[in-house]
Parts: C-alpha cells; sequence; structure tokens
C-alpha cells in the first residue's frame, strides 16, 4: 500500500484550515518533546514545563559551543509553539463516520499491564494519545519499539507488549496528523496512519487474549476494546 495512497482523501479534506496544518506540522516534528509535555502536566505547572523543556535543548545545544541570544529566543519560541499547538490538538477532534475502529501497539510494566487491562475495566487517557488506522505494521513497529525502551530502561525484564484494538460504537473525536504530507514518500509519515484522541479519551476493555508462549515473561496480548465505555455519553458531533 502506497504511503501516501488516496484512502484517506476524506481525513485530508476536513483538514483546510492554515493555522491547523501549522499545529499539526508543530507535532509531526516534536510530538516525542511534546508528549513528555502533556504527561507533565498531569503533574506541574506550564511555567515549570516549559523552563524545563528549554534548559533541556539548550543544554544539548551547548555541546556545540557558546550560545547566541538569538538561538535562545529561537528555543523558547519553538517551546510556546509546542504548549499551543498542544491545547489546540486537545479541542481539535473531529468525527468520522467512516472510521470504525482505531489501534494502538504500545508496551508497559506487566504489573502495570494486568492492573489496568482487565475485561470490563474502563481506561481513561490522561493526555492526548496517539493511535493509528492501521492494525498491521504501525501498531505493530510501536509495540516493539516501546518493549525494546523499557527494556533498556528497566531493572526487571517482565514486560507486557499489547496490540489495542478499539472498536468504535460511535464516532470518537480524533485529530488526523497524516494531513501533514512529506516531500515524498520517503519523508511522509502517513504510513503511520496517526490519528490523536483527546484528553479523557475513555474505552472498555472487552477481551485480553495473550499470544506468546505461556509462562513468558516479555509477553505479547491482543487487546479488544469498544468505545464509548459503558455509561460514558456519546459524543457531540
Amino acid at each position: 500500500m502506497s504511503r501516501t495512497t488516496a484512502c484517506y482523501q476524506f481525513l485530508d479534506d476536513a483538514y483546510s484550515d492554515n493555522a491547523m496544518i501549522e499545529t499539526l506540522k508543530c507535532w509531526s516534528v516534536n510530538n516525542t518533546a511534546m508528549m513528555e509535555m502533556a504527561e507533565g502536566r498531569l503533574t506541574t505547572t506550564d511555567a515549570a514545563i516549559r523552563q524545563e523543556a528549554i534548559e533541556k535543548r539548550l543544554d544539548r545545544i551547548k555541546a556545540y559551543g557558546t550560545i547566541r541570544a538569538d538561538v535562545v529566543t529561537h528555543v523558547e519560541s519553538s517551546v510556546d509553539a509546542q504548549l499551543l499547538a498542544l491545547d489546540e490538538m486537545a479541542s481539535a477532534g473531529q468525527c468520522f463516520d467512516e472510521i470504525s475502529k482505531i489501534h494502538r501497539g504500545a508496551a508497559m510494566a506487566t504489573s502495570l499491564f494486568d492492573a489496568n487491562f482487565k475485561v470490563g475495566a474502563t481506561v481513561r487517557w490522561q493526555h492526548l494519545t496517539a493511535c493509528t488506522l492501521n492494525p498491521e505494521a504501525a501498531a505493530i513497529h510501536f509495540a516493539w519499539k516501546q518493549r525494546n525502551n523499557l527494556l533498556a530502561t528497566m531493572a526487571a525484564k517482565d514486560v507486557t507488549s499489547f496490540l489495542l484494538n478499539i472498536h468504535l460504537d460511535a464516532p470518537a473525536p480524533l485529530v488526523w496528523t497524516g494531513a501533514v504530507p512529506g516531500k515524498d514518500e520517503d519523508t511522509t509519515y502517513r504510513w503511520q496512519a496517526e490519528v490523536v484522541t483527546p484528553p479523557g479519551f475513555k474505552f472498555e476493555v472487552t477481551s485480553v487474549k495473550t499470544l506468546s508462549a505461556a509462562g513468558v515473561p516479555d509477553r505479547l496480548v491482543m487487546v479488544e476494546a469498544k468505545y464509548p465505555a459503558s455509561g460514558s455519553p456519546m459524543p457531540s458531533p
């Protein structure tokens, strides 16, 4: 399947606003840093997050020599733009009748997975969370990537990688980041078919199936879920 396939045309058509395209470009280039900011907002202030992000970037630049005043100004402006983009994306979700399922590949400590992903449990994502319309390559890629990152940093090696399929019983508010094209096939991220859910997105786990061999600590699991969770109000169109 071509990375620039026209099957997502209905999503592209929903993003004609230049300001929103600039927001999505900011996300596409800085999503790792922006996710750290989004997670940080759960426990600290924007002012503290801003200062930490600026210092982290300047520390990396120091390795190349003296930092000029214009570089500091550029870094500050870049961090401010990322915080603003987070706010804009949090409320920019659109509901698409054409989308009936979204997917996510991820990994976490097995104890944390077992505590949260039980059949009948409602899972609530507190901040923007990236999912995909691609149930194969993209979901597996990011489950594998998170698994490797965890295994490299965790003292305990008991990790669960999981492929999450969320069935949409009603259209969910999603931000389509694939509206930002690359210059060519090799520079576009459209192969990820990424959609981002808003803060507070909730779904209900309906089944959990282990795909790896029994007793293996580094396990792989398939999770089925539904949206909205039982008892949750239907989203406004």
